[in-house]
């Protein structure tokens, strides 16, 4: 989810979908969003001949984006640089395990093995494992489910606790 551009590292898991697949072959990979590099990645989806398996939505709205996060088994983000990533949390939010790499502030949250994977940026190799680690083991994907939802709360990173103290810092100010 997320603009389609380098930066977001969708090669690498496009590249890693013909193996996810060998062993998972019902999975689907919806790409949500659009970018300079939505061209190259779907012509690259189509030389691998997975295209009736990965599908490029285009930009929705947040509520869309809640309806495709809520169909969804897990969220998987190769990002190359990230902040602290919205779509993690609200990945969290919508019940998703997570794989996503171990860049800036993404391993803030994602704590490895507790609420979801972390990964090297740029490696297909641990996508491809990550990713059919948690499709086959449902039980993994409810325990990262779970603590992540614990962390939530812990951090304050609810969507209702952070409106709350940005009015109490709004009315101080």
């Amino acid at each position: 989810v997320g603009w389609i551009n380098e930066r977001k590292g969708l090669k690498y898991l496009i590249e890693a979908m013909p193996y996810v697949l060998k062993n998972n072959p019902e999975t689907l990979l919806l790409v949500v969003g659009k970018g300079p590099l939505q061209e190259k990645l779907q012509k690259r989806v189509r030389d691998l001949t997975i295209k009736n398996k990965v599908f490029f939505v285009g930009e929705k709205n947040p509520e869309e984006v809640a309806d495709y996060m809520s169909a969804a088994d897990l969220l998987v983000l190769p990002s190359l640089c990230e902040g602290l990533p919205n779509v993690v949390l609200e990945a969290f939010s919508a019940g998703l395990a997570v794989i996503a790499t171990d860049v800036g502030g993404t391993k803030e949250i994602v704590q490895n093995n507790k609420t979801g994977f972390l990964i090297q940026s740029k490696n297909t190799k641990q996508i491809i494992e990550k990713t059919n680690q948690l499709l086959q083991k449902p039980i993994l994907s409810k325990k990262f489910v779970t603590a992540s939802k614990k962390l939530l709360q812990k951090q304050n990173l609810t969507w209702p606790k952070s409106a709350k103290l940005h009015i109490e810092l709004y009315k101080k100010l």
